[in-house]
C-alpha cells in the first residue's frame, strides 16, 4: 500500500504540470519522490530533536501565551508612553 503523502506529493505534481502521469511505469517517479519525503521528514525530526536539545541544555524559557503576550506588549508601550510624557 502506497504512502498516503506520496500520492498527495504525486497527485500535486501533476496538478501542477511539473510531472505528466503516462500510462506506462511510474515506479521511478514514485521512488524519487519517496526519496526526497524521506530524506526531508529526516532532517525535519533531527532539527526537532536539536532544538529540543538546545532548549534543554541552554534552558529557554517556554513560549509565552497569546493572553501574556498581549499584556506584556501593552505593559511595553506604557512604559514607552510614560517616559515620552504622553
Amino acid at each position: 500500500m502506497e504512502n498516503l503523502m506520496l500520492v498527495q506529493v504525486l497527485q500535486a505534481m501533476i496538478q501542477m504540470g511539473v510531472l505528466v502521469p503516462t500510462i506506462g511505469d511510474m515506479t521511478a517517479a514514485r521512488q524519487t519522490t519517496q526519496f526526497f519525503l524521506n530524506s526531508f521528514e529526516e532532517r525535519l525530526a533531527a532539527q526537532r530533536k536539536g532544538r529540543k536539545l538546545a532548549t534543554m541544555e541552554l534552558g529557554f524559557k517556554k513560549p509565552l501565551s497569546k493572553d501574556r503576550r498581549v499584556m506584556k506588549m501593552k505593559r511595553r508601550l506604557a512604559a514607552i508612553s510614560n517616559s515620552l510624557g504622553v
